[in-house]
């Protein structure tokens, strides 16, 4: 049994449906200010990293594990 309506047509007519209900879902992310200032995020400044920390974040990258 043949559908009446071809499957592209479907295939838009979801899409139409579905993507403004997901541009509209995270509005207050929409309306969030960024700071683009060297060293912030979210305004806050940045904290310092130790040696420490830094070499166990290189050995990290080195081997990949995000």
């Amino acid at each position: 049994m043949r559908s009446p309506l071809p499957k592209n047509l479907v295939t838009v007519i979801c899409l139409s449906l579905i993507l403004p209900l997901l541009a509209a879902c995270n509005r207050e992310e929409q309306a969030h200010v960024v700071h683009l200032h060297k060293g912030s995020y979210a305004g806050k400044p940045m904290t310092k990293l130790d040696d420490d920390q830094v070499a166990k974040l290189q050995q990290r990258a080195a081997y990949g594990q995000y």
